[in-house]
């Protein structure tokens, strides 16, 4: 008895030092808004530690209202993208540093304990739906190390005839009727 008590305990107590040594006390919170203002929901939110090299997982996602939040990061440099189907990429590079007893987000080093993201509509020629998922799966394959499969599937996407030039204009309702009355008139 004494033996299975002392095995347990050793057990325990190796996998609070394993899971302490993979998780910090830091987090990191915001919104994400596009060039409106409007609040953006399902951007993914990856963040990458430039001393692990490695991405903390699970990615988060912003809400209806456009808030998301990252917690249990150790401090240090992080690559911090915003991705969205649509939408402009964004990257930030984010430092969490120790002060006043918490860790706190340091962007271009000016402190920022709530990060605001905006993101631009993407304007230019439609892409066939088939295109899209076939490209979030590929990255969906990098991002499991599968190199060789995303290529691949990104090959794949190049080699798929070219969808009909058809500009996309987002920057208002009105505009986009107008193209609209300008393709049915050809």
């Amino acid at each position: 008895m004494r033996k299975l008590f002392s095995i347990i305990l050793i057990h325990l107590m190796i996998g609070s030092v394993v899971f302490s040594q993979s998780t910090g006390k830091a987090r990191i919170i915001g919104t994400v808004v596009d060039q409106d203002g409007q609040p953006l929901q399902d951007v993914v939110i990856k963040m990458y530690s430039l001393r692990a090299a490695s991405f903390h997982k699970p990615f988060a996602k912003s809400d209806a209202s456009g808030k998301w939040r990252v917690m249990y990061l150790r401090g240090g440099r992080w690559r911090v993208d915003f991705e969205k189907v649509g939408y402009t990429p964004v990257r930030l590079n984010v430092e969490l540093a120790f002060v006043e007893g918490k860790y706190r987000p340091f962007i271009s080093g000016k402190r920022e304990d709530k990060v605001e993201i905006k993101m631009k509509k993407l304007e230019g020629p439609a892409l066939d739906k088939s295109i899209i998922n076939d490209i979030e799966a590929a990255k969906a394959l990098l991002e499991d190390q599968k190199a060789a499969e995303a290529l691949q599937k990104f090959q794949e996407v190049l080699e798929k005839p070219t969808p009909p030039e058809k500009v996309i204009n987002y920057s208002s309702s009105e505009s986009s009727s107008e193209s609209s009355s300008s393709e049915s008139s050809e």
